[in-house]
């Protein structure tokens, strides 16, 4: 099996930021995408304008700001938790020492029967 994203570029060495050194996943997000690996990728993410429009209102944005990507009026939720948006890269705002957060993301699988394994690796920070 191919990824789509991986944190090492072209030649395999890790990905830098811009000041050159070893970039870390909050430089690179989800990491650095292999075009040819995307085209059969195996399990996809359900996602839709709306779920981006809720990411961004979890990020700050406001209605006129919205308005802008779509051309019309976009009202934000009441609320919106930014680790639920459905996306291999989850981001939890604030998370401390001692607190624990359940994030759980919805697939589809486009390729063939296939078993996955999840691998996690933590920023180190």
């Amino acid at each position: 099996m191919h990824f789509a994203a991986t944190s090492t570029d072209n030649s395999k060495k890790p990905i830098q930021d811009s000041s050159l050194n070893e970039a870390t996943p909050f430089h690179y997000g989800a990491g650095h995408i292999e075009p040819n690996s995307a085209v059969d990728p195996g399990l996809v993410y359900d996602l839709n304008i709306t779920d981006y429009f809720n990411y961004l209102c979890g990020r700050g944005y406001n209605s006129s700001q919205l308005k802008i990507f779509n051309h019309t009026p976009y009202t934000c939720p009441e609320s919106f938790n930014l680790a639920d948006f459905n996306y291999p890269t989850i981001t939890i705002p604030e998370l401390g020492p001692g607190h624990s957060v359940n994030v759980s993301r919805t697939v589809t699988n486009v390729g063939s029967e296939s078993t996955y394994r999840v691998r996690i690796k933590a920023p180190t920070c």
